[in-house]
C-alpha cells in the first residue's frame, strides 16, 4: 500500500521538531518513524527534547497509534528526556495514547508555546 501522511523534522540545538500533516495510514507512519530513526541516530547532542505539532487533518488508525506509542517509547529510552505533542484535538490524542498517560516525559498539548515551555523544563532537568 502506498503511504499515507508525511512529516517535516528539524533540528534546533536540542529540540527535535516533528510536523505531521494529513491522515497517516501504517505504511505513511512506518515512513516517518524510519526519517525520525535516522535523525535521532545521527544528532549531535546526548540528550534532546521532541516537539510533536500535529497538523488538524491528522488521524490514524488504533494500529497507527500503537506504532507512535512504540516509537516514542524507543525515543525515550534514546535520549529523549520528553516528549511534548501539540495538536487542536488534544483530547482525542490524549484518549488515544493512554497508555503514555503514566509516563511522566509524554505531554499533550493544545499550545504550542505552552509545550515549549513544558519541554524547557524537562531539557533543564538533571538526568537520573
Amino acid at each position: 500500500m502506498e503511504p499515507h501522511g508525511y512529516v517535516e523534522l528539524s533540528w534546533h540545538d536540542q529540540l527535535l521538531t516533528v510536523i505531521a500533516n494529513e491522515s497517516f495510514n501504517c505504511e505513511g507512519i512506518e515512513q516517518g518513524v524510519a526519517q525520525s530513526v535516522t535523525a535521532i541516530e545521527h544528532r549531535a547532542c546526548d540528550e534532546f527534547v521532541r516537539l510533536e505539532v500535529l497538523g488538524e487533518q491528522v488521524m490514524t488508525t488504533r494500529q497507527g497509534i500503537e506504532l507512535i506509542t512504540a516509537h516514542y517509547r524507543w525515543c525515550l529510552q534514546h535520549g529523549a528526556k520528553a516528549i511534548a505533542v501539540v495538536s487542536p484535538n488534544a483530547n482525542m490524542f490524549g484518549h488515544l495514547f493512554e497508555s503514555l498517560s503514566v509516563e511522566p516525559r509524554f505531554g499533550i498539548f493544545k499550545n504550542q508555546q505552552q509545550a515549549l515551555v513544558w519541554l524547557e523544563q524537562h531539557l533543564s532537568t538533571p538526568s537520573a
